[in-house]
């Protein structure tokens, strides 16, 4: 995977401190554009069909961004499910051995893909087992369904990311009981980001952020 940055992707910042934040938010942009090409995403692939006008999430960008690494920076309750499913993600990549970023997209969005519509089956029957089904119209009922499905991958991919953070032997798995997987502290997740994509990373090599390395075997998924 190569992105080329230039001295011209940051903007010049007067002073030492500004030019160093400078600096660090061209390394964050230079290392959401790697996942991005990676296909690693921090959305759900289930229809979005908010129940509310302004409720739509589908609004919110598809990729990791280096603002919500800032939110997570100041502990941002909103900043969890993105990480959490960039970490999942991250983890399936790396159990592929990080391939070529255009069969890595392919992988994961056939994986997502999978996941969505079995979280969609399981949300349309909790929904057609509740005791109140039937007072829904099929707009409404469509919408919770929805939601319902996406919480549960959101969930899904919390439980599977924390899972490989603790087979990875990540030493601060425990303090990531709180970051729940839509909400809670999120300041541990990019923590816990940060030293999942650190082997990957080549600091002497900008060109080339991720160093190729024998795939990992994959793993049966946690229960």
């Amino acid at each position: 995977l190569k992105i080329k940055v230039t001295p011209g992707d940051a903007p010049r910042v007067a002073g030492r401190g500004g030019a160093r934040m400078a600096s660090a938010r061209a390394c964050l942009e230079h290392l959401t554009r790697a996942l991005a090409q990676l296909g690693v995403t921090t959305q759900s692939t289930a229809p979005s069909i908010p129940l509310h006008k302004g409720d739509d999430s589908s609004k919110e960008p598809p990729f990791l961004t280096a603002e919500t690494l800032r939110r997570a920076k100041f502990n941002h309750p909103a900043a969890c499910a993105p990480l959490w499913r960039a970490i999942h993600d991250l983890f399936l990549v790396g159990c592929a051995g990080y391939p070529e970023p255009d069969v890595a997209r392919r992988a994961l969005a056939s994986a997502r893909e999978a996941s969505a519509k079995s979280a969609m089956e399981y949300a349309e029957a909790q929904l057609a087992s509740s005791s109140n089904a039937g007072d829904q119209d099929a707009r409404s009922r469509r919408a919770v369904a929805a939601e319902l499905a996406r919480t549960a991958e959101d969930e899904t991919c919390a439980r599977v990311a924390r899972w490989h953070l603790g087979r990875k032997g990540y030493p601060h798995v425990q303090e990531l009981v709180t970051c729940e997987a839509r909400g809670g502290d999120s300041r541990p997740l990019l923590l816990a980001l940060a030293w999942t994509v650190r082997p990957q990373i080549k600091s002497s090599q900008i060109h080339n952020p991720f160093s190729p390395s024998r795939p990992d075997p994959i793993p049966s998924q946690p229960g």
